[in-house]
């Protein structure tokens, strides 16, 4: 399933509407789990320029790998 939202967006914008989304995408098409998500966007300046996002070093980061959420050690080792 693709999601596509446009526009240019504040993160704290982009962030609610895809909560929403997810929201939305639950109720409407029963949708509880899913598997390996990937988001695609265009880092703007807020002036619709496109941007680059470096680390530390100053190295172009074009990618970003995730395990998924942060658990805490009750969810881990069942305190």
């Amino acid at each position: 399933m693709k999601l596509r939202i446009k526009g240019e967006f504040s993160t704290a914008e982009l962030l609610q509407t895809i909560y929403e989304q997810f929201h939305i995408l639950e109720d409407n098409f029963v949708v509880r789990h899913s598997m390996d998500i990937t988001v695609y966007f265009t880092p703007t300046n807020g002036f619709g320029e496109e941007v680059l996002c470096r680390d530390y070093r100053g190295k172009e980061v074009s990618a970003i790998y995730v395990e998924g959420p942060y658990k805490c050690s009750e969810d881990e080792y069942g305190f």
